[in-house]
């Protein structure tokens, strides 16, 4: 899920503060997504971890990533259709993405340390990663909160841009 600046410093305002802590510029956009703590954060493409990932329940990571430009910039190979939200939809996402994360006592999301990415930020997130319970399955519920309806067992990219037809959410 890309969204823009303003809207994920209301996600968690300390994710903003994260990047730029360590020496990072202001972003226009974010990109939040949900997958396997181990395959994410591993240097290289890993078919192993691809593999056990789905084979087995494993914790999950929540990957935030600053967007210079507009998504479709960097997403250009991509077509889709651009839907309109209500502003109480719009809320609903914030709110699923926002109860993904595992907070500190403070409320605060809670980061780890181990990245090879410079460009990324990995966060501990609820539930578990498994082959009924993947990134697209994330994607699909977010989708149903905002009141699209998404079968939420869907297992691809593909199969969620077919029922919908490609999305940019914009308010």
């Amino acid at each position: 899920m890309i969204l823009p600046a303003d809207s994920a410093k209301r996600i968690f305002p300390s994710i903003v503060k994260d990047y730029i802590s360590q020496g990072r510029k202001k972003y226009d956009y974010w990109e939040f997504g949900w997958g396997d703590e181990k395959y994410f954060t591993a240097p290289v493409d890993d078919a192993f971890l691809a593999i056990r990932s789905m084979a087995y329940p494993t914790s999950a990571l929540i990957n935030v990533i600053g967007l210079h430009r507009h998504p479709s910039k960097y997403f250009q190979h991509i077509k889709y259709t651009k839907r309109k939200v209500t502003s109480a939809q719009y809320e609903r996402m914030l709110a699923y993405i926002r109860q993904t994360f595992v907070l500190d006592k403070n409320n605060r999301p809670i980061k780890t340390t181990e990245t090879p990415f410079p460009d990324r930020l990995f966060y501990k997130s609820r539930g578990e990663y498994a082959f009924f319970n993947n990134c697209n399955h994330w994607t699909a519920e977010l989708l149903n909160v905002a009141g699209f309806p998404v079968d939420p067992d869907t297992l691809t990219a593909e199969g969620i841009f077919d029922q919908i037809g490609g999305v940019e959410f914009s308010k």
